[in-house]
């Protein structure tokens, strides 16, 4: 399995961390604005896929892992109870 990226949000979507592993000039050349937007995105679609699993998952069960998988690739999330410390 590759590892493309690796981003850490806070509870409030702010990025704390983000690594990028390219392998092409192309990607390596992408502006910061992109690199932004996606981001956000990724933020958006955890969560979305959060509350989703939330109101599908038993109650008493909680669930402090989500994987999506498609085509392109596969998306991981871990969710720590007190969060990264800061």
């Amino acid at each position: 399995m590759t590892v493309h990226a690796i981003h850490i949000f806070d509870r409030k979507g702010k990025t704390l961390f983000t690594k990028r592993y390219t392998t092409t000039k192309q990607q390596l050349m992408q502006d910061a604005e992109q690199v932004s937007e996606q981001r956000k995105l990724i933020f958006g679609m955890l969560f979305s896929l959060r509350e989703l699993v939330g109101s599908l998952t038993p109650e008493g069960v909680a669930s402090t892992s989500i994987e999506v998988k498609t085509g392109a690739g596969t998306l991981h999330c871990y969710e720590t109870i007190s969060g990264p410390s800061e």
